[in-house]
């Protein structure tokens, strides 16, 4: 039997590797892609019967992708043709060693010194971030004169979206016009329509008239770096467009899921718009359901910041454990067996038809794809793994698109995951007090997920929910509930008496959530604002908190002296940063010229200088809470 399934994982490994080649073959050398693809899949065939077979692997080569991610500049950041070839080289001489010594210790069952493999697919990890970059083509338009083209013909490749008057997409360009010639280049362009009434739609392949351009530089280091923000999707180019597109091909619905996704997308919100007239329920339950925000006021998203329920509104891993606690309830309650295989590939494929209507978005594909691989694990009569299957999705994402890294959701998704996982063994079964039980369970989840993500959040926002926790035991139960009306109305769409019980049901249950959310901002100091947080600190704080759960762990001294260093060093940073921004007088400029504003700072006060009071700009808030500084005159 276990030579059987051998030959099938090596039948496997050559399909697979063949699959990935056409993946990965799109946007990296040919190479590269191949013993990139050949490494990894032999890496998994060799560790096929290990326990942890990921946890190594994604460790490493997510730590090199991470590596390469902060010591690369983008946007303007590009190797040369030398330094290109080098890497190249040093990419085959890596590959071509791994496989030989994994194929030897494969013949020889012999152990293998997990350093080497660490700094390998560290290496590998790096390289393969570093030639992702598209500008490497030898078909991009990179070497072109941009100031010479006229037009461009391709592809849209994201779904159309309204803003401002204004229609945004993300276009694959195939031909551009030069000197009255059409010309096949490749580029990835952010396209910006003046018109919101030119209706286009995703996989349209059209023509437009326009200048194509690099992204303007960020002015001040404060500002929000757009061009930083596009390059990091893989972006280099933006276009406007003031004249009507002219549709060359109406998208083609072959072998295209995510078509087929959007438009069941759009029906869906088409059936909730008919029967919700409530605004603000049919916003958030939109938001719920489908992820869509843009329906929300700001006001009302505030509120969910400011409670630290953000998430809730984001159709990610809550929605799909949701779906998959469901079915486990339904099975138990009508006496199904759990572990047969039918029953496993039941709940597979209700979770991706969930995941499908609502449009495949990246945050739930992760926890669909974790889900999936936990599910496959038990059908493989494997240990259910939770880490190693968070750590396989990691791989597999990010062996797709290295740029993820630079995605705030997929880190924070991941985190919260992380979280839940370590806090999962300290969790209570169902006992006499199932209040007691629920209370104690969801605060610690919603605890172990905050406090996962805390750091990162802190040095990305600035700032902190006070009350996240009792939030989330009240917000997260409501909207729980809202969610499940929301499925049931969809089913019972044409039941005369039941949708209107529906509808009432939904409208009452987001007045109610509203006004909690409104009594949770009224409380004293609801939000924590004006926390500076660097990169080495954040890091330091999550050494930490790494170190503190060890010690609980396993309970060993060792792990209080690396608490007391760590709490050490990170205080040292603070107050030197504290000390230098104290003597080092600053001034600061930002804002476009008819809104400037002008900010003067000396010790621990900042004078501000501008025509007239206006609120102040992202980039000067963030300049105030760099400096340590809360007021400003």
């Amino acid at each position: 039997m276990r030579v059987c399934l051998e030959y099938l994982n090596l039948s496997l490994i050559k399909y697979s590797s063949e699959t990935l080649y056409i993946v990965l073959g799109t946007s990296v050398d040919a190479c590269t892609s191949t013993f990139l693809c050949n490494t990894f899949l032999f890496y998994m065939n060799y560790f096929f019967w290990t326990k942890y077979p990921f946890v190594q692997l994604g460790f490493a080569f997510i730590g090199g992708n991470a590596l390469a991610y902060t010591c690369t500049d983008l946007p303007e950041f590009m190797l040369n043709a030398d330094q290109y070839h080098w890497l190249l080289a040093i990419a085959l001489t890596i590959a071509i060693g791994t496989l030989m010594l994994l194929f030897y210790h494969y013949k020889k069952r012999l152990q293998i010194n997990g350093l080497s493999f660490f700094l390998i697919f560290i290496c590998l990890g790096s390289l393969h971030f570093l030639t992702h970059d598209e500008r490497y083509h030898t078909s991009h338009l990179y070497s072109l004169d941009t100031l010479a083209i006229t037009g461009v013909l391709g592809e849209i490749i994201t779904e159309p979206e309204q803003k401002n008057h204004t229609t945004h997409f993300v276009m694959h360009v195939q031909q551009i016009k030069q000197k009255e010639q059409w010309i096949k280049r490749t580029a990835t362009i952010k396209v910006a329509l003046a018109d919101t009434c030119w209706h286009v739609n995703f996989q349209d392949i059209i023509c437009l008239k326009g200048s194509v351009m690099k992204p303007l530089m960020v002015e001040t280091p404060y500002d929000f770096n757009y061009s930083r923000w596009l390059a990091h999707q893989n972006i280099h180019y933006t276009l406007y467009a003031k004249t009507q597109p002219i549709l060359i091909k109406m998208a083609t619905t072959i072998f295209s899921p995510k078509h087929y996704a959007i438009k069941a997308r759009q029906k869906l919100e088409d059936l909730l718009d008919k029967k919700i007239k409530h605004p603000r329920a049919y916003a958030l339950v939109t938001g719920l359901l489908i992820g869509k925000r843009s329906e929300l006021e700001e006001e009302d998203k505030q509120l969910f910041t400011t409670s630290g329920t953000i998430h809730v509104l984001a159709v990610s891993g809550m929605h799909v454990v949701l779906i998959y606690q469901c079915l486990s309830f339904l099975a138990s309650l009508f006496r199904i067996r759990k572990h047969t295989i039918v029953f496993n590939l039941s709940i597979l494929t209700l979770i991706w038809f969930y995941i499908f209507i609502t449009g495949l978005q990246a945050s739930a594909s992760r926890a669909a794809i974790m889900i999936t691989l936990v599910l496959m694990a038990k059908l493989l009569q494997r240990d259910n793994q939770n880490t190693n299957s968070l750590f396989a999705t990691a791989c597999l994402m990010l062996l797709y698109n290295p740029y993820y890294l630079a995605d705030a959701g997929f880190i924070l998704s991941f985190l919260a995951v992380a979280g839940i996982l370590i806090s999962s063994s300290l969790s209570i079964q169902q006992g006499s007090n199932k209040i007691w039980t629920y209370l104690f369970n969801a605060s610690l989840i919603s605890t172990a997920a905050q406090t996962a993500t805390f750091p990162y959040s802190i040095h990305l926002f600035q700032q902190f929910p006070v009350y996240f926790l009792l939030a989330n035991l009240i917000v997260v139960p409501l909207t729980t509930l809202l969610l499940l009306l929301s499925i049931l109305l969809l089913i019972f769409y044409s039941v005369p008496y039941v949708n209107d019980f529906l509808i009432v049901s939904i409208e009452a249950f987001t007045d109610g959530l509203f006004y909690i959310l409104q009594s949770i901002s009224y409380l004293p100091w609801p939000i924590i604002s004006h926390i500076s947080l660097s990169t080495l600190e954040m890091c330091l704080l999550y050494a930490m908190l790494l170190m503190t759960i060890l010690l609980f762990a396993q309970r060993k001294i060792k792990w209080m002296w690396g608490i007391t260093l760590s709490v050490t060093l990170l205080s040292s940073s603070l107050h030197y940063r504290m000390i230098r921004q104290f003597h080092q007088p600053a001034f600061f400029i930002c804002g476009k010229k008819e809104h400037r504003q002008y900010l003067l700072s000396s010790g621990h006060q900042a004078w501000s200088i501008q025509d007239r009071v206006e609120p102040f700009h992202r980039a000067s808030e963030a300049f105030l809470t760099d400096h340590f500084i809360d007021d400003c005159h």
